[in-house]
């Protein structure tokens, strides 16, 4: 047997039974906090206009007061009486389907939502968007996103429609503010739904603390290959490299007997920073703590040869970003023939984000595939987030030059690069689902995040997209970039993927764990990227594969920094999901967020199962896609 859910003859499903009581709550919830209070508030606000002595009118209306609350509090009581009932017809049409009660209100919710899907029916979607975006005033350059996919990979259909902040509450901290907006009373009061009233957390990630290991690309025992990923097609030192940090040598000489100097430099604000005075005698600890004391410099390292006072500091500007401004010198050294020279040993690439990058070339048609063995948890979200750069291949000259006192003058050194046979690896997707059959995409800056399921009438099926986004900051780099689940000509993939040189893996709902990005529309400069994925049951060892597929031609590089997987924060139950990363720049107090989340509640049925059973915070939701839609107007 299978229970009764809908009858569009007889009217006596379970649905259509429901559907009523659902109707009289709606119309006692209208009266109660919009028709009847509006009309007392007019009465109210006319007698305030009265002559006269005024008191006995003021006392008459006073009275009412007490009164207005009262019936306020009377329909709310009367519609959750109503809800009692409606919830109450569940487990009667379980009972008569099974013969036994359900244990619990979930095993009821659960074998209802089998027999929607095993039976084909379904109801309308609420249409439900998130977007990011970060102040224009924030000092740091920390990326947040946001998704109202849950871990399966279908719109959470609960999400509450707020304004949710996110703020830094002081400098450097690693874990920011989560503030939502005042609640209503409660689901079953005439002021639903308002917001989640949050007060949480989330964490700011850094390359290295995610699955993908060490993603500045600092390790690398085999030259050109990052430790712990797998180069399947292309050629190490040909098609890929990690770039080069710049190393400078300070130069003590002459012998001073006394005074100090200063290193100074430009973060990538273009901000001048500067060491404290460092003495004419300092040893290499001396010198990198100074200059780690500047932020952006958190991470250089110092190597000291010589004997005192002459000594040669070799800085190497580890963290760094390509282009930014090399060290330079005031000298304030005193005795014998005291000289202090900077003199660049090694120039960064101009186009790495905090030091060092991978960077891909080709020859217009080798294609490159690298894979990180990672292990997840199935039907869970995860976040990933890197900086990218498009640019022309880099030259092969290699210069020093030097300073004394003042800007030492710039030029260029790279990897040279020749170019190899083409290969070719390549990945095809299929989706499928018993409920929706889609793709994915998600972009970063300014643009919009939205996720929205639609059903049509009967004999038709829904479908389903979404999208998430971290707004651009207030950086002299582009934020913008693009996601495409077609095909691109010139496409840089991001996958999970089962196995080497297999498949991109799906989502319960059918999407591929995937993003893609359409390398001819990429801004110049670094843009920066968030994307959300997640797996149905796989063996818990997957692959996280790099694809540059279709690659640029020949002329141009792509390069790829501080790339970070993390598992996404679930701000409340049932709530959307949200995840922060580093950048070049630490946050500073009262940098500021704001997750704008929308939910149209235009599913009827969606949204009054929400309000009933609090479906999303029981990681429950009916079917919105199928053959037999169950229609809204059965909540007239």
């Amino acid at each position: 047997m299978t229970m009764n859910l809908y009858d569009a003859v007889n009217e006596d499903g379970l649905f259509n039974v429901q559907g009523p009581l659902l109707s009289a709550i709606d119309a006692a919830f209208l009266a109660s906090g919009t028709t009847i209070q509006a009309k007392i508030d007019t009465a109210l606000e006319t007698a305030s206009n009265l002559g006269g002595s005024g008191v006995e009118y003021e006392e008459l209306i006073a009275r009412l007061i007490p009164y207005t609350s009262g019936y306020r509090s009377g329909s709310n009581s009367f519609g959750a009486n109503l809800a009692t009932t409606a919830r109450g017809l569940l487990p009667v049409f379980y009972e008569q389907d099974k013969g036994a009660s359900p244990l619990t209100t979930t095993a009821a919710l659960e074998e209802l939502i089998d027999q929607m899907t095993t039976g084909g029916y379904y109801v309308d979607a609420n249409t439900v968007t998130g977007t990011a975006a970060e102040s224009a005033s924030n000092l740091g350059d920390v990326k947040v996103g946001v998704s109202v996919l849950d871990g399966k990979g279908y719109t959470i259909q609960g999400i509450l429609a707020e304004t949710i902040t996110v703020e830094a509450a002081s400098d450097g901290t690693s874990n920011l503010t989560t503030t939502g907006t005042r609640p209503a009373y409660g689901t079953l009061t005439d002021n639903w739904p308002g917001g989640s009233a949050l007060a949480g957390s989330l964490r700011v990630s850094s390359p290295g603390q995610g699955l993908l290991g060490q993603t500045e690309w600092t390790d690398n025992d085999v030259p050109n290959t990052p430790d712990g990923w797998i180069l399947q097609t292309g050629v190490a030192g040909t098609d890929v490299f990690v770039t080069n940090v710049a190393i400078q040598h300070v130069i003590i000489s002459g012998t001073p007997t006394g005074g100090s100097y200063t290193l100074q430099w430009r973060d990538s604000n273009d901000i001048p920073r500067s060491t404290v005075p460092i003495a004419y005698n300092a040893t290499s600890g001396t010198v990198q703590t100074a200059l780690r004391a500047i932020p952006g410099l958190e991470q250089v390292t110092v190597a000291t040869t010589g004997s005192t006072p002459n000594y040669t500091h070799a800085v190497t500007m580890t963290g760094t970003p390509g282009g930014s401004d090399l060290l330079f010198t005031t000298d304030n050294l005193t005795g014998g023939s005291a000289r202090i020279d900077v003199v660049t040993d090694r120039y960064g690439d101009d186009n790495t984000f905090s030091g060092r990058a991978l960077r891909l070339d080709s020859d217009g048609s080798t294609k490159i595939d690298m894979y990180r063995p990672i292990t997840v948890t199935h039907d869970t979200v995860y976040a990933v987030h890197c900086a990218i750069a498009i640019a022309d291949d880099p030259p092969e000259s290699s210069t020093s030059s030097s300073s004394s006192g003042s800007e030492s003058s710039s030029s260029s050194s790279s990897d040279s690069s020749s170019q190899s046979t083409s290969s070719s690896s390549s990945s095809s997707q299929s989706t499928s689902s018993s409920e929706s059959s889609s793709s994915s995409s998600s972009s970063s800056s300014t643009s919009s995040s939205s996720s929205s399921q639609s059903s049509a009438s009967s004999q038709s099926s829904s479908s389903q997209s979404s999208s998430s986004s971290s707004a651009s900051g207030s950086m002299s780099y582009s934020s913008e970039s693009s996601s495409s689940s077609s095909q691109s000509t010139n496409e840089l993939r991001f996958q999970l993927v089962d196995r080497i040189e297999g498949q991109s893996v799906l989502d319960v709902a059918g999407n591929d764990s995937e993003y893609r990005v359409d390398l001819d529309a990429l801004a110049v400069g670094q843009n920066r990227i968030t994307f959300f994925v997640r797996a149905k049951y796989y063996p818990r060892r997957l692959y996280f594969r790099i694809h540059l597929n279709d690659p640029p031609d020949a002329a141009k590089s792509v390069y790829i920094d501080n790339l970070c997987m993390v598992q996404a924060t679930e701000l409340y139950d049932g709530g959307p999901y949200a995840a922060a990363f580093a950048g070049r720049q630490a946050v500073k107090e009262d940098d500021t967020w704001t997750l704008t989340l929308a939910n149209d509640n235009g599913g009827k049925w969606s949204t009054w199962y929400e309000r009933l059973y609090g479906m999303s915070a029981a990681g429950l939701r009916l079917p919105t896609s199928g053959t037999i839609n169950i229609p809204d107007t059965l909540i007239p």
